[in-house]
């Protein structure tokens, strides 16, 4: 946070701060304050994926989605996770 509130938040007040908190975390707004590092980095694994064998290429995909699954199941409760 940039400051101290100077006393105590209404509820509706709290929520836009927790919102307005949440539009910044990700790799969404990540890509958009950095969009040239983040061309750089997708051209870049794409060269490395285009240069891999395609049994090198379905362990990259496995491993790829074993942690996407981990992330779904582990960074976003409250959202469909148990």
């Amino acid at each position: 946070m940039d400051r101290q509130a100077p006393g105590q938040l209404t509820p509706a007040e709290a929520k836009a701060r927790l919102r307005a908190a949440a539009r910044d975390v990700g790799l969404a707004p990540w890509v958009r304050r950095h969009p040239w590092a983040a061309l750089g980095f997708g051209g870049l694994a794409g060269y490395l994926l285009g240069n891999l064998s395609p049994a090198q290429r379905r362990e990259a995909g496995s491993l790829l989605l074993s942690l996407v699954a981990r992330g779904v199941r582990f960074g976003r409760r409250g959202r469909g996770a148990p």
